[in-house]
């Protein structure tokens, strides 16, 4: 099986959902991880950090914009093992990423 982000059509409110949670990051990066499988739990939060940083967004900023805890996120990009997929899903989606899984070659 092979597990890759790849960057879904951002949203075209993403600068406003950030200025809305107090964040005064205006500029918008690419977040293409075209190519990029994930084998493991290290490699996804590595690339959720790595977004959410091209975004400019503190982990505050994006558990809100998410709606999960600042501790699941903490946990997320710690590569803590047994997160929730529906908070996962919930995290990369607020980044403008999509989750998707095929058959590993």
């Amino acid at each position: 099986m092979h597990i890759s982000l790849a960057s879904a059509p951002t949203p075209p409110d993403i600068h406003d959902r950030v200025c809305s949670h107090g964040a005064s990051r205006g500029r918008q990066t690419s977040t293409d991880r075209h190519g990029s499988g994930i084998r493991e739990i290290t490699a996804l939060a590595a690339a959720v950090r790595a977004t959410r940083k091209r975004h400019e967004l503190t982990q505050a900023d994006l558990a809100g914009l998410a709606g999960v805890s600042l501790g699941f996120l903490i946990a997320l990009e710690g590569g803590k093992p047994t997160v929730a997929l529906n908070k996962v899903v919930q995290v990369i989606a607020a980044l403008g990423l999509r989750l998707s899984v095929s058959q590993a070659q």
